[in-house]
């Protein structure tokens, strides 16, 4: 191998794996947004696997490596939030009371995932698909749970019931005024509903808020 070679060879830097990861995620929110604009649009059942990767030129290969069915493209937009929240849980202050971090984290993850629009455009399609309902509840369920074991992780073992219970309840308060936000027609902004609702939370779990703190 000549030295001139070598050298060409030294300089072609391969992609990171931080480079391939955010490519990744680049493809599945555009195949997300292709998807639930779509199911907007035309309805669910009306829309096929291959409307989508033709909107977000992709092949279908492309859409199966991300997507086992159209239902896991419409939900995942919803990982958006929790993840939104679980690293927010993660991030807040010491001393910080659990019903406080947790609204923080909260509020903080609609405003970082974009998920006002989301959850806009995935209620106009449950509407239309009622038989989507139990998948999006399915979908809550089980991102409660994630962000309950976040909270928890930052308290004793001892308070675990107690992270469940208050992440519950702030969560089904949450959900009611979204629900609320949507069924006025989702015209402002989301937080003019869920920012009265979790100044209530804040006074009703005020003794939890103040015995149980973040460590």
């Amino acid at each position: 191998m000549t030295k001139d070679l070598k050298r060409h060879k030294k300089d072609v830097s391969l992609p990171s794996d931080g480079h391939r990861e955010r490519k990744k995620a680049r493809t599945r929110e555009q195949l997300t947004e292709a998807a639930v604009r779509l199911f907007a649009e035309r309805g669910f059942e009306q829309t096929k696997v291959d409307d989508i990767v033709a909107a977000a030129d992709v092949v279908p290969r492309t859409f199966f490596r991300y997507f086992a069915s159209k239902d896991d493209a419409l939900f995942s937009w919803y990982d958006l939030p929790r993840d939104a929240t679980v690293a927010a849980l993660r991030s807040r202050p010491r001393g910080e009371g659990i019903v406080t971090a947790l609204i923080a984290a909260l509020d903080g993850s609609l405003r970082a995932s974009g998920a006002q629009r989301v959850i806009k455009l995935t209620s106009q399609v449950v509407a239309k698909s009622p038989e989507l309902r139990g998948r999006l509840d399915a979908a809550h369920a089980t991102h409660r749970c994630d962000i309950a074991n976040a909270l928890a992780h930052r308290l004793p073992a001892s308070a675990a019931l107690v992270a469940r219970m208050i992440t519950a309840a702030v969560m089904t308060a949450y959900a009611a005024t979204v629900d609320e936000w949507v069924a006025d027609g989702a015209r402002g902004p989301l937080s003019d509903y869920t920012g009265p609702a979790m100044k209530l939370a804040l006074k009703v779990f005020a003794a939890v808020n103040a015995q149980y703190v973040l460590r």
